[in-house]
């Protein structure tokens, strides 16, 4: 677990504090992958943080979410990247900022490109 007292500020990585924030995340999460309502995200964790200051952080989440037409909860895991301003996504030529990649382990579909409060959601096959 990430407390609010363990996170650095790095002017490099200003959207450092969001995606440690899981409540901040699990909102984002659910209004950009599930608007209509059927799903909800119970809850939100932080299984695994790799962090380079003032280059990039990838945090990978656990989600429990719920279908609430058929009331099965079911877990998804997914992972975000974020990058210094010029830094470079893995594989990619092209520079990013404020980027957050997620990588989906099992079902659902998100959207392939989703924007909010300044973090991008991008699926990543």
């Amino acid at each position: 677990m990430v407390l609010d007292d363990d996170i650095p500020h790095d002017a490099a990585l200003p959207q450092l504090a969001d995606v440690l924030n899981r409540s901040k995340m699990k909102a984002l999460f659910q209004a950009e992958f599930f608007p209509e309502g059927r799903f909800r995200i119970e809850a939100c964790s932080i299984e695994r943080v790799k962090y380079k200051p003032g280059k990039n952080c990838l945090v990978c989440y656990r989600l429990e979410i719920r279908d609430r037409m058929t009331q099965q909860v079911f877990t998804q895991r997914l992972s975000t990247r974020i990058f210094e301003k010029g830094g470079r996504s893995p594989g990619s030529k092209k520079r990013n900022y404020k980027t957050v990649s997620c990588r989906f382990s099992e079902g659902g579909e998100p959207p392939s490109r989703a924007r909010h409060g300044g973090l991008g959601l991008s699926q990543r096959p």
